[in-house]
């Protein structure tokens, strides 16, 4: 009796395992790999292949470029740029002004702007998986920044990551706790290609390595489209072979029914409009005629056959509604599968109302991962612009937290901006919401808005002071500033109360008089 619910338990150990673990008829073999560490799955080899595959599609696949159209238009836009934000309003006043300078020229070669070299660092990022920028200076000192692509980055020209050591995978050299401490980079020369000799070792505290981490102890990162590859590779494919079949039903219009089925020999070629045969009239004399004739019928050109024989339209339903059907589910596959949405890359027409604004906070949610990545990685090339900016003393003096500043995201997509906005005005009186808030989601400084703010208001009430001593026609800074009766009300009220503030802390000097007395 005692060993008997033992005997269960037992049973059950064997029993109840995961399903997911266990081989079933119903499906094909499927048995991958034991479990290894990231640098065993993610090869020097694989990532070589996968970053060529990638390149491929991001040349010659309209999908490809839809995804990566959608990450520089919802992602980067006009740019990420950053606010000073340090103890010093001048001293944040001369850092933006420098940064700003700075941003121009800021590549080596000073052709690009920062703002579009954070596209290229991001397109990189996700196509490539990861790309490195190189902290460096030009000739007067002035800090300078250079990208370098993902692919000359390797242990050696064969990527063979063992021929270095055990502390040096895929280019990157590694300290005894796994931190990278160097970097190998390799030159192309003046074909494109790597160079197989005189690689170039740089600290890692002059690069900065961006890209997303999905593993722990992962050194190189993985592109984004290694998932999909394969998915966007058959839908391309696929639509080649139906666009095939497209052309031949477009080519092939018209089909001729005999009598007999057949046609031998020559008269297959050029069997349309040409075919002639000898006829004989009454008076046994024979002429060459054809068994066709032509006439025109307002415009158009009929074609008739003389005898039996009859001319059939061939009509094609292809592409059918279901081979439509098969490739859209496969799209949606490649676009949920890079980490966007089919509607926000492709086609938003079949979706609506609450489940477009899901769809659209879905896709903000996944861009704002990587953003915060690239915002992290963009930090530390604007601490070295300004720290040098600093040491060669041309920002005077700076306080101890020269370093500090909050990073702006492009706008966020909207379905209905209006419907957005009417909600966000609402949140903010309820003290639901704050002006960093607003702003930031707009991607927008609250401090300069409402700076800017003041001085326009400032400007109509000057404005408006100048037009009563001209023309002595009494005009308001609201109606100046063409604001309507909720906003000139509230105005109205938060003077009101400040009015009110003042006289109540104002002291009463009579009394006091009295008092003293």
């Amino acid at each position: 009796m005692i060993a008997y619910p033992n005997l269960i338990n037992r049973i059950k150990a064997i029993t109840n395992r995961w399903s997911a673990s266990e081989t079933s008829h119903d499906r094909s073999r499927y048995v991958p790999n034991r479990p290894v560490g990231v640098k065993t799955d993610n090869t020097a080899f694989a990532r070589a292949t996968i970053i060529a595959r990638a390149r491929d599609r991001e040349q010659n696949s309209p999908i490809t470029q839809a995804i990566l159209h959608a990450l520089r238009s919802y992602g980067t836009h006009t740019g990420i740029n950053p606010v000073p934000s340090t103890s010093s309003e001048r001293f944040n006043e001369r850092v933006l002004e420098t940064w700003n300078q700075w941003c121009q020229v800021c590549d080596v070669s000073s052709r690009q702007h920062f703002y579009q070299l954070e596209a290229v660092i991001d397109t990189r990022a996700f196509v490539d998986g990861d790309i490195f920028t190189l902290l460096t200076y030009n000739d007067s000192g002035l800090p300078r920044i250079q990208l370098i692509e993902a692919h000359r980055c390797s242990s050696e020209f064969e990527r063979n990551e063992k021929a270095y050591g055990p502390k040096e995978f895929d280019g990157v050299i590694l300290n005894a706790q796994g931190r990278p401490v160097q970097y190998r980079f390799w030159e192309d020369d003046n074909t494109g290609l790597l160079k197989t000799t005189g690689s170039v070792v740089k600290n890692a505290e002059d690069v900065v390595h961006h890209f997303n981490p999905f593993r722990a102890g992962q050194v190189r990162g993985m592109s984004g489209l290694a998932s999909v590859l394969d998915t966007i590779r058959d839908i391309d494919e696929i639509e080649k072979a139906e666009m095939r079949a497209v052309k031949d039903h477009s080519e092939i219009s018209k089909v001729i029914y005999n009598e007999s089925g057949e046609v031998e020999g020559d008269e297959i070629k050029n069997h349309f409009l040409t075919e002639t045969r000898d006829q004989a009239d009454q008076f046994g004399e024979t002429s060459e005629v054809s068994d066709w004739y032509e006439d025109k019928i307002k415009g158009e050109t009929v074609v008739m056959r003389r005898n039996k024989d009859r001319l059939e339209l061939l009509t094609s339903n292809r592409p059918s509604p279901a081979w439509q059907g098969y490739i859209d589910h496969e799209m949606r596959k490649a676009f949920v599968g890079s980490g966007l949405s089919f509607e926000i890359c492709w086609n938003p027409s079949e979706q609506g109302g609450a489940t477009m604004r899901f769809i659209v906070e879905k896709d903000d949610r996944y861009l704002g991962m990587r953003q915060f990545s690239r915002i992290q990685e963009y930090q530390r090339i604007y601490s070295y612009v300004i720290g040098r900016h600093i040491d060669l003393g041309l920002l005077g003096n700076a306080p101890r937290d020269w370093y500090k500043a909050n990073w702006k995201t492009p706008r966020k997509a909207s379905v209905d901006i209006g419907r957005d906005n009417k909600a966000t005005v609402e949140s903010f009186k309820i003290a639901g919401t704050t002006l960093e808030d607003i702003h930031g989601d707009a991607g927008e400084d609250w401090k300069k808005k409402v700076h800017q703010k003041a001085r326009e208001i400032g400007e109509a009430a000057l404005a408006a002071k100048k037009v009563n001593e001209e023309l002595g026609v009494e005009i308001k800074r609201e109606e100046v500033l063409q604001l309507d009766s909720n906003i000139i009300s509230a105005m109205a009220n938060t003077e009101n109360a400040k009015d009110e503030d003042s006289s109540a802390e104002k002291p009463d000097t009579k009394k006091n008089e009295k008092d003293d007395e």
